[in-house]
């Protein structure tokens, strides 16, 4: 993969109302506004999902542009060409090595968004910043998109850092891993929405760097927070708090394990702020874990005990007031900090 084949780039949700505030705070450059129609492909089995690529057909002013990308985290493959046609070029880039040769490529889901865009030059290196919004359709389901995207044209990637925490002071942007692809997919699988997710296992390729390994773990790790993070400030409950910190322990137990790669300054400094978020959703946990199973057990009973039905409404009540702390914890300027600062730790660290 060459530098033109990669794609370094930050996404966050935000919400309509903050487009002012990030545009007021992002440095001066060219704007464009577009409509932008894309359509995404793949086989009737996912195989380029189950690879971890998507394809998609985007058409703007009657210009039509196929693109595929694939991997995770900070830097993705990215293979871009024109064509005439509304079908994908099944020659492009590394597509006849992800679908079997001969396979129907078809339309799974749509995605049309009005981007607004802005390109500039900060802190020696070249940024796009576009703000996207629309929505992904498949079938009769539709989801909302509301994002800011920040892509590092040239330069180093740690100016792509520098300005995503001038934009989160400015307005409360919070760092995601779900891509357009992805939120399609989930959307025609019927598992869409701001529900808790559970973790998935990392699959890890033949040949890896130490390095790389521990990105790809970490990296997961991350998207499990952020994701039940989002759920968590949307629906307030047990599940979501309990998958927040399966993730945050995901994470701090990639850093024991991989620990003597990974010595430098920046460690304890990531650690103590996972400590916080953790410690932050302990008594939350506590009592959840104590009203679903001590408690239920007591009731499950004949003759629960005197005093039981008082407790319950109590607990209800605590446990209510502790999942809007939680989520509080993870509307703040913290954690929307500690976001940014682990994954630039984690994908550009002197480590």
């Amino acid at each position: 993969m060459t530098d033109a084949d990669r794609e370094i780039e930050l996404k966050f949700a935000c919400r309509p109302e903050d487009l002012a505030a990030v545009l007021a705070s992002s440095p001066a450059g060219d704007d464009e506004s577009r409509e932008l129609i894309s359509v995404y492909f793949d086989t009737a089995d996912l195989a380029l999902q189950k690879a971890g690529a998507s394809l998609r057909v985007r058409e703007h002013e009657g210009r039509r542009v196929q693109t595929l990308k694939r991997g995770e985290g900070l830097v993705r493959e990215e293979y871009e060409a024109p064509i005439e046609g509304l079908a994908p070029d099944p020659e492009l880039g590394p597509l006849p090595s992800l679908a079997p040769k001969g396979a129907e490529l078809r339309p799974v889901f749509n995605v049309r968004v009005s981007r607004r865009q802005r390109s500039f030059r900060y802190h020696d290196a070249e940024i796009e910043l576009a703000f996207d919004q629309g929505e992904v359709s498949g079938g009769d389901q539709r989801a909302p998109i509301c994002e800011v995207e920040l892509e590092l044209k040239s330069g180093p990637p740690s100016a792509l850092f520098r300005l995503a925490r001038e934009l989160s002071a400015a307005a409360p942007l919070h760092l995601t891993f779900e891509s357009k692809a992805a939120r399609g997919h989930a959307l025609v699988s019927g598992e869409s929405g701001a529900g808790p997710r559970h973790s998935e296992a990392v699959t890890l390729s033949k040949g890896l760097t130490v390095a790389q390994a521990f990105e790809a773990v970490a990296g997961h790790a991350l998207a499990q927070i952020a994701v039940n993070a989002a759920s968590l400030r949307a629906a307030p409950g047990p599940e979501a708090v309990h998958q927040l910190r399966v993730g945050a322990r995901r994470l701090r137990s990639a850093l024991a394990t991989f620990r003597p790669g990974l010595e430098d300054e920046g460690l304890e400094a990531v650690k103590e702020e996972l400590k916080w978020l953790s410690h932050a959703c302990d008594q939350v946990r506590n009592l959840d874990v104590f009203a679903d199973e001590t408690l239920r057990a007591a009731e499950a009973g004949g003759e629960p005990p005197p005093g039981v039905e008082a407790l319950r409404k109590a607990i209800e009540i605590a446990r209510r007031r502790a999942w809007a702390r939680a989520a509080k914890t993870v509307a703040s300027d913290r954690f929307r900090a500690l976001m940014i600062d682990t994954t630039e730790w984690v994908e550009t660290g002197p480590w």
